[in-house]
């Protein structure tokens, strides 16, 4: 397990939960790097750290998860521009 961090650090440096992590393990958005199979203790590495930042983020804004999930896996900066413009409008007409 070199170079990779207990859940419980990564919580603290990414600023989300333990149990955020487990959840976003569940869904797929965001899995450890590494499960100890005797535990089932996760580890992730720090260059996960930035994905874990951009859900927290997205979060903040109130993105679903599926709308997460789409942004995390979108292949081009049109298609997230895309995303993120309709989830503001979505957000938009929510505040109407």
């Amino acid at each position: 397990m070199k170079n990779l961090v207990p859940i419980g650090r990564f919580s603290k440096v990414c600023q989300l939960t333990i149990t955020a992590l487990r959840l976003y393990d569940e869904l797929g958005l965001l899995r450890p790097a590494a499960v100890d199979p005797d535990t089932g203790y996760r580890y992730y590495s720090l260059a996960q750290a930035a994905d874990a930042e951009r859900i927290r983020l997205l979060r903040a804004i109130e993105m679903p998860l599926d709308g997460i999930r789409a942004v995390l896996s979108a292949t081009d900066a049109a298609a997230v521009r895309d995303l993120l413009e309709r989830h503001r409008a979505f957000l938009e007409e929510r505040a109407e």
